[in-house]
């Protein structure tokens, strides 16, 4: 088991997803745990939030800017949520 010292980053995770995702075919999750080297249940869980923010990229985009020494971020487009169509 890992200890917390040796647990991987959520960037890391989403890295190692996108490289286990195959091109132009589908991969199970059981697959792309194994590939990326993740447990079943991490591999879902990333799945699922990379997708719903997939989902929220129809014309609002994340931007990105540095106030004094911090970052920000907002969305491009409207205010809020988009509605429901």
């Amino acid at each position: 088991m890992e200890s917390k010292r040796d647990r991987r980053s959520a960037e890391e995770i989403v890295d190692r997803i996108f490289d286990a995702l195959p091109a132009n075919k589908h991969a199970t999750i059981k697959d792309v745990a194994r590939d990326a080297i993740v447990d079943w249940k991490t591999a879902k869980r990333y799945l699922a939030l990379i997708w719903h923010i997939q989902e929220k990229q129809k014309g609002d985009w994340l931007q990105f800017m540095m106030v004094g020494d911090q970052p920000a971020y907002s969305r491009k487009g409207t205010q809020g949520r988009p509605k429901e169509e």
